[in-house]
């Protein structure tokens, strides 16, 4: 008993003031800045902190670090100081000749500045920006056209707003550097253009104002400020204003705007240090970003962060509130202002929340399992039975419980009736038991809320219903993992990273996917709180759906453990862990966290392109493609969805979005196009709040799949088909000029045969004519015979031949026939007076050679008149020949000779046309027509058609 009350009294004793635990990080090499030495913080029209250090400027975005140095165009990497002007230009200062800027990826140089040492960007008006040497201490100003101009500061340059006779104190402005100023002095004095007084001589270099006459009146240094002001620094809690003060010991102080806080002097100023845990740290200056984010530099030049969103969280260790770490909270419940718990350690007490004190009310010997409200009482459940606790008049009363239940597992009614979930069925502390039929599982958890309980398992999610004694059940939530109740439904978590929202019959109204699998849920009005090891997931409840509202994340302070319970106040809630209690704001979760997506670098193989201003990329010869991007956020970045996408040719419509999971993308073999890759941050909480960035590349083809090569190859591929086409043409023009030269050698030999009955029958005709009619006529004959053999052999000298040659062997043939047959033949001539006969040319022996056929196969056996008609005409660009015999027709010629015979010349002349149209391309045709009367033949016409030619001659010819 002893040992009981002295614990009591040590727990009782044990008191800690709420304390804000905001998370700070030093910015050094250790975590991706290029130096732990730091001279000053500034920020960016895009929000980018621009970080001046001894080994060059560093861009900050929240996520990744840019450093540009000498290697990138910097004339030094000792960097002073930078300012940003109105078109996001980053002006560095250093003590070298020269000036440099930044603008989006790349440095710039002012040649015009290139014998100015130590330039110092002072203000921006009308375009252009005015400079100051921190060297020579000369003023400049650059033009829009980039040249540099001396320039000497004007009294209108300095503006007096105040002046307190009381505290004999000058309150300024100078457009120099943008900033106000405060100078206290002894006595009054007046201040001339550039500070030029003439009293004791105080140089202000080290106030930002440079000129070698800069001189001022004035009894101590010390007296002497530099004010600075920004009506956006505000700090959370009870909106204190900040106002940054350059002492002489450099510390920096934070005003009260309430006077709530007050030092020993009254001045109503406080250090900052000891709201974020950096006591005793001195600052040389602080700055105080877009975000309200705290940029601290201290004595010895360490870059200090502090986010906004740490001072809204308080953390509170179990030692704090217990005075051991090994005590915690295991279950809580709130009434009024006091959070009634049990611990661990089966301790029962109450913890104030207005002050965080914690008072231990008893230390039982038997185990606690979890406390209920009851009431105005607190039920507590042990192994012995449940105790009463009354809150107004602070005693206790038991009840014990006769049935044996699994206490880790216990709900009660709404009349304090006590449940308990065993193997697969619920049973209650009067031995009553809910068994499920539809499962052998055992239940892995158990909710109890308005006469539901809801049970689960790895197969299904159960409930039954006090009131109608029904059951449900649902088999597609598999592996419950917890299970909360509420009055509209059920939410349940499995442990596949899903949770169900339910409604009272099991119904599924909707689900969500988490990073991480869910292990406690907490419902408050109308949002849930979905707890993992690394975060808690906020959902709020609109127009019946459930929406992303905001993410806790544990790396933003609050304390690390597994979460035993949630409680919510009016302004804030707690979060119960098992390493203490975080205390956060609600303004923490109204919040909409902002932020913008970011291309940062863009790799082809191990090269840098980024700052290239056409991307050009030689296919397979460059390697891959990685484009990395960065988001741009001080806030949770856990709020954001990140997706990319990488379109083709303007492609847009059948290019997806793809959720982007590192910030490296990498493009394996592209095949070559011109492409557009593009990054989106969401915001979960407003998805029509979206950010966008995008680069634009060009993959060039390889030399075969360019159109120049494509062109080339058509051409190349026309050009063998030409000379194959014509080199088969060739070869076939040649086969046929071989074949016709054949055929008509043949037909040649076929004449000059002179076949032996021709001659024989024409010999004998010259002995008849000879003994019958005397040597006149034989000899006539005889020179027709001679004449006809002379023109035989000089036609077929030829392949070709004219018209008018034609014409004339074709009327030595017919006389010489003539004076055989005895005048026996009549010959009638029709050619059209309009052809010129000696240049129209036409195959050599052809029209003879039909007229021979037709005398010899057609008139010699016909014992009527013998009739011959030839006619020539033009028709179109053609030659009409006709060959037209009275004679017995080709039926009676065929059935005189054996087998049918067919003329052989017809043939050949047949074979020649259709060789020379196919040498031609123009028809040449024979067509032999058999003529009748009243059904009997009565003769044969040929009609010989061949294209209308010329012979060319030469003027000499």
């Amino acid at each position: 008993m002893k040992q009981f009350l002295i614990v009591l009294i040590l727990l009782i004793s044990t008191s800690v003031q709420a304390q804000f635990r905001n998370h700070f990080v030093i910015m050094d090499s250790r975590n991706g800045l290029k130096s732990d030495y730091v001279y000053s913080v500034s920020e960016g029209l895009q929000h980018n902190i621009w970080i001046a250090t001894n080994n060059g400027m560093t861009r900050f975005n929240g996520s990744t670090f840019k450093n540009f140095s000498i290697e990138n165009g910097l004339n030094s990497n000792d960097i002073m100081y930078s300012r940003i002007d109105s078109k996001n230009r980053i002006w560095v200062c250093d003590y070298y000749y020269g000036l440099n800027y930044i603008k989006g990826h790349q440095v710039y140089y002012i040649k015009a500045a290139r014998k100015i040492p130590g330039l110092f960007f002072c203000f921006e008006k009308k375009g252009s920006i005015y400079f100051s040497s921190v060297t020579n201490g000369e003023c400049y100003v650059l033009t829009p056209g980039n040249s540099f101009i001396p320039y000497k500061p004007k009294k209108k340059d300095i503006e007096i707003h105040k002046y307190d006779k009381k505290t004999d104190t000058y309150y300024g402005y100078d457009r120099f550097f943008k900033r106000h100023f405060v100078i206290e002095s002894g006595n009054k004095f007046r201040l001339e253009p550039f500070y030029k007084v003439n009293a004791n001589n105080i140089d202000l270099r080290r106030f930002g104002l440079f000129t070698q006459s800069a001189k001022v009146d004035s009894s101590s240094q010390k007296q002497l400020y530099n004010f600075y002001y920004n009506k956006m620094d505000y700090l959370i809690d009870n909106l204190k204003q900040i106002a940054p003060f350059y002492t002489a010991k450099d510390t920096l102080k934070q005003h009260s705007a309430a006077g709530a806080i007050q030092n020993k002097s009254g001045s109503g100023f406080t250090n900052v240090g000891n709201l974020i845990h950096l006591n005793g740290k001195e600052f040389k200056s602080v700055f105080i970003d877009s975000g309200k984010n705290f940029w601290l530099i201290d004595d010895k030049n360490r870059l200090y962060f502090v986010k906004y969103s740490g001072l809204e969280i308080m953390n509170k260790v179990n030692y704090s509130l217990f005075g051991s770490n090994d005590i915690f909270i295991k279950k809580s419940r709130l009434e009024d202002n006091k959070l009634y718990f049990i611990a661990n350690s089966n301790l029962f007490g109450v913890m104030d929340i207005t002050n965080y004190e914690v008072k231990i009310i008893r230390k039982f010997e038997e185990k606690l399992f979890n406390l209920f409200s009851s009431g105005d009482k607190i039920c507590l459940i042990s192994d012995k039975g449940k105790y009463f606790y009354d809150t107004s008049g602070d005693h206790f009363s038991f009840v014990k419980i006769h049935a044996k239940l699994n206490l880790e597992q216990t709900f009660v009614d709404d009349d304090s009736n006590l449940f308990a979930i065993k193997e697969n069925f619920i049973e209650s502390e009067h031995n009553d038991k809910i068994t499920f039929d539809f499962t052998d599982i055992r239940f892995k958890h158990f909710c109890l809320n308005h006469n539901l309980a809801v049970v689960g398992n790895e197969e299904m999610v159960a409930s039954y219903n006090f009131s109608t004694k029904a059951k449900n059940k649902n088999t597609s939530i598999k592996q419950a993992s917890f299970i909360r109740k509420t009055k509209e439904g059920v939410i349940v978590s499995t442990g596949n990273r899903m949770v169900y929202f339910l409604d009272n019959n099991l119904k599924v109204k909707q689900k969500i996917s988490l990073k991480d699998n869910c292990y406690f849920i907490k419902y408050k009005d109308d949002k849930v709180y979905l707890a993992t090891y690394n975060d808690i997931t906020v959902y709020k409840l609109q127009n019946n759906k459930w929406h992303f509202f905001n993410k806790i994340n544990f790396d933003e302070g609050v304390l690390r453990g597994r979460i035993l319970d949630i409680v919510f106040l009016k302004y804030k809630f707690i979060v119960i862990t098992d390493n203490g209690i975080s205390v956060i704001k609600n303004s923490y979760l109204d919040k909409n966290a902002s932020g913008q997506v970011q291309i940062v670098d863009f790799f082809v193989g191990e090269k840098s392109i980024m700052n290239t201003k056409e991307k050009m990329i030689k296919q397979g010869k460059s390697g891959n493609v990685m484009i990395r991007t960065s988001f741009r956020t001080f806030d949770n970045k856990d709020c954001f969805e990140l997706f990319y996408r990488l379109v083709k040719n303007e492609n847009y419509d059948k290019t997806s979005w793809n959720l982007l999971q590192n910030r490296n993308v990498l493009f394996n073999d592209l095949s070559h196009g011109d492409y557009i890759f593009e990054v989106c941050a969401r915001n979960l909480r407003d998805p029509n709040q979206k950010t966008f960035e995008k680069v634009s590349f060009k993959v060039e083809p390889y030399f075969w799949e360019t159109n120049s090569f494509f062109i080339a190859v058509i051409a190349m591929y026309l050009t063998m088909v030409f000379y194959f086409l014509r080199y088969f043409k060739r070869k076939i023009n040649q086969r046929n000029k071989l074949k016709l030269e054949l055929i008509t050698l043949e037909l040649k030999s076929l004449k000059n045969q002179m076949k032996p009955h021709f001659l024989f029958n024409a010999l004998n005709n010259l002995q008849g004519i000879l003994f019958t009619k005397g040597v006149e006529e034989a000899n006539l004959f005889l020179s027709k015979f001679s004449q006809l053999l002379r023109s035989t052999l000089e036609v077929t000298r030829d392949k070709i031949t004219s018209l008018d040659e034609e014409i004339k062997y074709i009327k030595t043939y017919l006389d010489f026939e003539q004076l055989r047959s005895n005048n026996e033949l009549f010959v009638t001539y029709k050619i059209e007076e309009t052809l010129d006969l000696e240049r129209i040319e036409i195959p050599v022996m052809v029209v003879q050679t039909i007229i021979e056929n037709a005398i010899m196969h057609g008139l010699h056996a016909s014992k009527n008149r013998k009739e011959l008609l030839i006619e020539i005409y033009r028709q179109d660009s053609s030659l009409k020949i006709i060959i037209e015999d009275n004679g017995v027709g080709r039926s009676k010629s065929a059935s005189d000779h054996e087998h049918h015979h067919k003329p052989l010349a017809s043939l050949i002349i047949q074979e020649r046309f259709r060789i020379l149209s196919k040498l031609r391309k123009k028809s040449h045709t024979l067509e032999i027509i058999d003529l009748e009367k009243d059904g009997v033949p009565c003769g044969t016409r040929v009609v010989i058609t061949v294209p209308l030619y010329y012979f060319e001659f030469n003027a000499s010819e």
